[in-house]
């Protein structure tokens, strides 16, 4: 984080700074913030799918389930053809329980 946050103060309209820092926040379980800096990377970014998936397991894994299903049809307006599978089978993650988490956020939001 200390580097995405140096990042940020040199660039502070940095789109793609700021959805590597939602996708840290909700792997640190910090689901608020992710929910913030994902949003902040839309304003810049409107049509970033890494953003709308951010999103989508923010806010299912804080049982918004609302706004989860809300990124889950924006994440299909971007990318029709969207799998939970093969989005978590090409995650470069080091532990299977974060894949696990991810995909479960994303099929509890309503994507397949």
């Amino acid at each position: 984080m200390k580097e995405y946050e140096r990042a940020l103060r040199l660039d502070p309209l940095n789109g793609w700074t700021l959805m590597q820092i939602g996708t840290t926040y909700f792997m640190m379980r910090r689901f608020e913030d992710s929910i913030s800096a994902s949003k902040k990377a839309l304003e810049h970014i409107p049509r970033a799918l890494s953003a709308h998936i951010n999103l989508a397991i923010a806010y299912s894994s804080l049982n918004k389930m609302d706004e989860a299903r809300l990124e889950a049809s924006e994440v299909l307006k971007l990318s029709p053809n969207f799998s939970v599978e093969l989005f978590a089978n090409v995650l470069p993650v080091k532990f299977e329980d974060d894949r696990a988490f991810m995909a479960d956020a994303l099929r509890k939001a309503g994507l397949k």
